[in-house]
């Protein structure tokens, strides 16, 4: 059984900026030396190389973008599936609270992850920063989530959590300004009416898994985060070249692997799979394989990077390593 808890704060990857246009603009995309700026110079940390980074290709197919939501209004919630009135569970109680997150245990039920669908397309969030408001950053998105409630939102690598782009316009000093897919050279703020529609059909594969893990559970949602037995209800490989930073507190050395897969579990939860080296069997390594671990169950692990970041860490960027030293301390 794999085990782990989720991970918290933001890491810029792939960032490419320009300024900020209408709606109906193509940003000019520029790849900015560092998430984070440093004041003073440090001295750069040894890399340890001993992990490849394996190139991953897609063949983009250009997609209709979402207008309305017209067509899905018949559709009471995608995450139902095939559930009857029968089957749909007691509403939480709104005054019940989890203590080890403070939320509501009705607001965790409706953002709970149903099904996630991997971005194949090139899409991209973008953002702007306060101090910034005129540069849009454009991020990687990794997947389209399709929450309890029914929502459909992007999900991007951000430190070490993975976050809706709407959670992290909350939780940090940013703004976020809806998508950008370079395929059809446009802006739009809602889902792909397409992705709506595949992760509400395939909801209902996971739909009898989630209620009876509910019903067993009863209201204890507030259990979830001390959790570490859990099961793998849905995989998909990573689709962005995502990276983990872990740091070998023995010889200060910072160590990039690849991010094999992403994994979700029946309490919602994403977790990013690792290869352990000492125990692959084939090659490649690939999702499902019984070499990976969770990311959160390596107590080196310190956050997720993607490609372009990942390898200016590789290559030891000085700008970079400064930024790295400030964010986590000197190795």
């Amino acid at each position: 059984m794999r085990q782990g808890n989720p991970p918290s704060n933001p890491a810029d990857s792939n960032s490419e900026a320009g300024e900020k246009h209408a709606e109906t603009s193509k940003p000019e995309l520029a790849t900015p030396a560092t998430p984070v700026s440093v004041s003073e110079p440090g001295s750069p940390a040894p890399v340890a190389n001993d992990r490849p980074a394996p190139q991953l290709y897609s063949v983009p197919i250009a997609a209709p973008l979402r207008e309305s939501a017209g067509e899905f209004d018949s559709v009471d919630n995608p995450a139902d599936g095939d559930s009857t009135d029968d089957e749909t569970a007691d509403e939480l109680p709104s005054n019940v609270i989890n203590l080890f997150t403070g939320q509501a245990l009705a607001v965790e039920a409706s953002t709970r992850i149903i099904r996630i669908s991997g971005e194949c397309n090139g899409a991209r969030m973008l953002y702007s920063t306060l101090d910034n408001p005129e540069r849009l950053v454009a991020v990687p998105i990794l997947c389209w989530a399709l929450l309890e409630d029914g929502a459909v939102t992007a999900l991007v690598p951000w430190l070490d959590e993975v976050l809706p782009c709407e959670e992290i316009e909350e939780k940090y000093s940013i703004n976020w300004e809806g998508y950008y897919c370079s395929i059809v050279e446009d802006f739009f703020f809602e889902p792909p009416a397409e992705v709506v529609a595949q992760l509400g059909v395939a909801a209902r594969f996971n739909r009898g898994l989630l209620n009876a893990v509910t019903s067993a559970s009863g209201n204890a949602a507030a259990a979830v985060e001390e959790r570490s037995d859990w099961h793998i209800v849905q995989e998909i490989p990573d689709p962005v070249g995502t990276h983990a930073l872990l740091l070998n507190e023995s010889s200060d050395a910072l160590v990039l692997t690849s991010v094999i897969s992403w994994t979700l579990d029946e309490y919602g939860r994403l977790h990013g799979m690792l290869a352990d080296d000492a125990s692959i069997e084939k090659l490649p390594v690939l999702p499902g394989d019984d070499c990976l671990f969770c990311a959160e169950d390596e107590p080196s692990f310190k956050c997720f990077f993607q490609r372009d970041i990942a390898e200016q860490i590789r290559t030891q960027n000085p700008e970079t390593m400064q930024a790295i030293e400030q964010l986590f301390g000197s190795p």
